[in-house]
Order: C-alpha cells, then structure tokens, then sequence
C-alpha cells in the first residue's frame, strides 16, 4: 500500500474538463467557459454593481483591484463547475490571481475571496491545477468579461449557440456569508 500512496497521480488534462476565465479590469464584468472534451459547453457572464462589495475595500472602476475580480471569477467558476473526483485546470491571463489561488492564504483584499475558496476546496474535496493562458489566447473569456464596458465593442460569443448553455453564478454575498 506504500507504494501506490507514494505513487504521484498524473497530471490533469485540460482538454477533458477546463475552465478558461478572465474578469474586466474595471470590476464591471466577469466571465467563465467549461470545457468538456475541448469542447465549450457552459459560460456565464456577470457585471457587478458597487452594492456586491459594500463593507469590502474593492475599488470598482480602478486596475488596483484587478486581481481581486479574477481571483472571483475563479472562484464563481468553480463553484459552478468544479466538481468533486474530477480534476479541474483553470486557464487565466491574470499571473498574479493565479498565484493567489495557489496559495490560499489571501491577505488584505484577497483574504475573503482565499477564505471563500478554501470553503469551496475542501467541501467538494476538489482538485484544482492552475495556469496561465495568454491574453491573446483567451479571447472567449475575455469577450464575456468586457461585455459591460463603456464603449459596447465586445459581443457575446455564444450568443447564437444553441449548443453552449448560459449559467448564472454566485452573488459574492453568498461567498462572503461562507465565511462568517
């Protein structure tokens, strides 16, 4: 028994079950692809109001809360997706979220969203590998998280797809009351 404890399990394939995420720099919009077997089968797509944050210190509207927002769109995803005894790749552009799902430990902004996502983990028992995906190479994710911007020049692109279902995720209210 030793030897198949010790024995490392391969790594997950993301062409089986990936989730490809990307948040507005803003803090206007999120989005989220799964894919299943490389194939896009379930999105969503959110903008946030000033009110989802009230009490946190999330500044809406500015690039310093950038990896606030994406480490949220993670977490929403894997909520929505991640499912126990299946291992989960979740691809984003956003090194430095990356590296906060990581660690979970979280400080400052980032301790409710790592407190919400060690939650997560551990009630569902989900593995979870991470890793970056260029901006250029993210454009699914990117489309659905700018869908709000000011200046409308993003589409959904799974608007006419009858084959790729829209979900709807989590408020943040219900991260934050996870952990109180």
């Amino acid at each position: 028994s030793k030897d198949i404890i010790a024995t490392p399990l391969p790594p997950p394939d993301p062409q089986v079950h990936r989730l490809e995420i990307d948040a507005s720099p803003w803090g206007e919009g999120d989005g989220g692809i799964l894919f299943e077997n490389n194939v896009p089968r379930r999105y969503f797509s959110c903008t946030w109001s000033v009110v989802a944050f009230a009490g946190k210190k999330v500044d809406t509207g500015s690039s310093s809360s950038q990896t606030f927002f994406e480490t949220l769109v993670m977490v929403l995803a894997l909520e929505l997706w991640g499912q126990t005894l299946r291992p989960t790749v979740v691809l984003g552009d956003s090194t430095a979220a990356l590296q906060e799902a990581l660690s979970l430990r979280g400080k400052g902004l980032q301790e409710d969203i790592a407190q919400a996502r060690s939650v997560l983990v551990g009630a569902r028992s989900l593995t979870v590998t991470v890793g970056h995906l260029p901006a250029a190479a993210n454009l699914d994710a990117d489309a659905l998280s700018s869908l709000a911007e000011p200046n409308g020049s993003y589409t959904d692109p799974f608007e006419h797809s009858r084959d790729v279902i829209r979900d709807v995720p989590l408020r943040p209210s219900v991260l934050w009351e996870w952990i109180r």
